[in-house]
């Protein structure tokens, strides 16, 4: 009994391994349409008060945090090059996140 029980967990370990470990790499093909969303006077740059949206308090406040460490260039807005440098797992700003369906 046991033995089935190991042979029905494996394939399911294996199909959550191929799935998570592409989950960068679909994030990453996303980027652009969210960039978009975000720069809401199509500009090409993301400016401050366009990262933080609706954000009030101590979510501005880190908002604030990760909008200065990735305007590399310190201009004031985010290409989309910098908005995306940190979005891998390398960059250590992607968390996981509980998602209602159908939010991306």
């Amino acid at each position: 009994m046991r033995s089935f029980s190991l042979m029905a967990i494996i394939p399911l370990v294996l199909v959550a391994g191929v799935a998570f470990g592409r989950a960068p790499e679909r994030n990453k093909s996303r980027t652009p349409q969210r960039f978009a969303r975000v720069d809401k006077n199509s500009d090409g740059k993301i400016s401050l008060p366009e990262f933080l949206g609706t954000k009030q308090g101590d979510e501005a406040k880190r908002g604030t945090q990760s909008f200065q460490k990735r305007d590399k260039n310190s201009d004031g807005g985010l290409s989309l090059e910098e908005y995306s440098a940190d979005r891998s797992p390398q960059g250590g700003s992607t968390r996981s996140r509980a998602r209602r369906p159908g939010q991306m």
